[in-house]
């Protein structure tokens, strides 16, 4: 069981880290990468470029692609060969509650203050807490 839940854990990681590479790599081309909704309209780009689009002049998908790759290292780094693996794991606990609150505060920002939807940022905040609940469902065989 709990060789399954790494498993499926680690892949989570490695989705959120590529399906956030795509709105990185859409916001550094200048392009539009955005899954639209069934009008065929994307507010990809207005929520992005909103006020809550950036963290201390960072855009917001270039904090969370580092901040998914930290989760991937120590992930890693709490695997089962690593002497020092629950020192690891409970710094990657502290890291995946700290991007469950960037996801909750995301998704409150846009149904209750922008009224505007990025979806591709949706998937990714709805990962994230799936990834948790998994994560913290793992947490007892560490």
């Amino acid at each position: 069981m709990a060789s399954d839940l790494r498993k499926i854990n680690f892949l989570l990681l490695i989705f959120l880290l590529i399906f956030n590479s795509l709105i990185v790599y859409s916001d550094f081309t200048g392009g539009d990468a955005c899954i639209v909704n069934s009008e065929g309209n994307s507010s990809c780009s207005t929520v992005q470029n909103s006020e809550y689009g950036e963290i201390l002049g960072f855009k917001v998908a270039w904090i969370g692609l580092l901040g998914f790759a930290v989760l991937i290292f120590f992930y890693y780094m709490s695997g089962e060969k690593n002497k020092d693996r629950k020192f690891y794991y409970k710094i990657f606990l502290f890291l995946t509650f700290a991007g469950v609150l960037f996801s909750l505060y995301f998704i409150f920002v846009q149904f209750f203050i922008l009224r505007d939807y990025c979806y591709n940022c949706l998937i990714i905040d709805g990962t994230m807490l799936v990834f948790a609940v998994l994560v913290f469902a793992e947490w007892k065989y560490i």
